[in-house]
């Protein structure tokens, strides 16, 4: 979701984006670099998740004066590439979105916490309990966190769009729209999580970072 610049008070967006700024610097300090290095394919992964993810939030549409809605795809991407990496990669989209005037660079870091970081952090935590509580069966992979955790993560990345606003004195820009449009906004993110998961697992399951074979095959 991006909100425009004059939704955001000053403080909250200063707020925002230090918030941002040290979870980048945390994601820097715990991403696998060594791994990334080791493997050329990790690198590519990198930058091309970020590529998709910018095509893809250019895909938007006006749901209030001054809110754009766009599709995020995090959930594929935490489960491709693991959550400090899915951090940086959705900055880095950010960062692009800035760089060629589609995003405004105030806004640079309020978008990625919104759009990336939030919902990023939502998949991984469903993945945890879907590992540790779930029963051992690759559709819980697929539909469980794939599907569910990415409708989970659009609902999320809605949910702090709304504390910001209402942070910022901008609490009733998005009150119509909660209750009718929020769950037809889940169900696309889900769907199209849930089918790019599903297709990596069966055809690319190497891919997945956070794909465990061992875990969701073995007593099959």
């Amino acid at each position: 979701m991006l909100l425009a610049e004059s939704l955001w008070s000053d403080q909250v967006l200063l707020t925002s984006s230090v918030v941002q700024g040290v979870v980048v610097v945390g994601a820097l300090l715990r991403a696998p670099w060594r791994l990334v290095a080791a493997n050329s394919l990790r690198t590519h992964l990198i930058f091309g998740a970020a590529v998709a993810l910018m095509l893809l939030w250019r895909i938007s549409g006006p749901v209030a004066p001054d809110v754009q809605l766009h599709l995020l795809g995090i959930t594929t991407v935490t489960l491709l590439l693991g959550l400090p990496l899915a951090v940086l990669a959705g900055t880095l989209t950010s960062v692009g979105l800035a760089l060629v005037g589609w995003l405004p660079a105030p806004l640079l870091l309020g978008h990625a916490l919104v759009n990336t970081t939030v919902p990023a952090a939502l998949t991984a935590a469903t993945l945890h309990l879907v590992v540790r509580h779930g029963p051992r069966n690759l559709f819980m992979y697929m539909l469980g966190v794939g599907f569910f955790g990415g409708g989970f993560s659009m609902l999320a990345s809605v949910c702090c769009s709304i504390l910001l606003l209402a942070l910022s004195g901008n609490g009733d820009v998005l009150q119509e729209w909660m209750s009718p449009l929020l769950l037809l906004a889940m169900f696309p993110e889900g769907f199209l999580n849930g089918a790019v998961v599903s297709s990596l697992a069966v055809y690319r399951p190497d891919w997945l970072k956070t794909f465990d074979d061992r875990h969701y095959l073995d007593e099959v």
